[in-house]
């Protein structure tokens, strides 16, 4: 009998001391700090996209009251999480047109390009979709030509 009271005392002290190594292991995955971790992320990615034509509508209400502002291209774009929430930079470069509001426009119109900086932070456990975008003016990207740095069409040059 006592042989069986011993057994089964060991196996509670056993079960008991598992419980707590248990508890222990998961509250270190809980509430230890996370050393930020920053990726690089493709500018293909749906998310990226997303933020730089948000981050083109920003610059469009700041810098051109007439001229359409397009979005060119994702130069670089990052993703930084830790215990905090996630936050994204992209670099991309945008084009004030010589297009006025609802013309039709692309990169052949553009004459004026400035390389960006998008930040946006998103805090851990939000669950919000709208979130304000920061963006910065980095460098004005110099070119030649009479419309664009990317060509010219031939009514936006004067050519008929």
């Amino acid at each position: 009998m006592q042989k069986t009271q011993m057994v089964f005392k060991m196996e509670q002290a056993l079960i008991l001391s598992t419980t707590i190594i248990i508890a222990i292991s998961f509250s270190n995955v809980c509430c230890a700090p996370v050393e930020p971790q920053t990726y690089h992320i493709p500018a293909s990615d749906p998310y990226v996209m997303e933020l730089a034509l948000r981050a083109t509508r920003e610059v469009q209400k700041r810098e051109s009251d007439e001229k359409q502002v397009i979005f060119l291209n994702t130069e670089k774009a990052e993703a930084t999480i830790d215990n905090n929430g996630r936050s994204y930079e992209i670099r991309f470069i945008a084009g004030i047109t010589n297009c006025y509001f609802g013309e039709k426009c692309n990169e052949w119109n553009v004459e004026d390009k400035t390389l960006y900086l998008a930040s946006v932070f998103i805090p851990e456990n939000q669950h919000n979709t709208e979130f304000d975008i920061n963006v910065v003016p980095l460098k004005h990207i110099d070119w030649d030509g009479e419309a664009s740095g990317y060509g010219c069409k031939a009514l936006s040059c004067g050519i008929q």
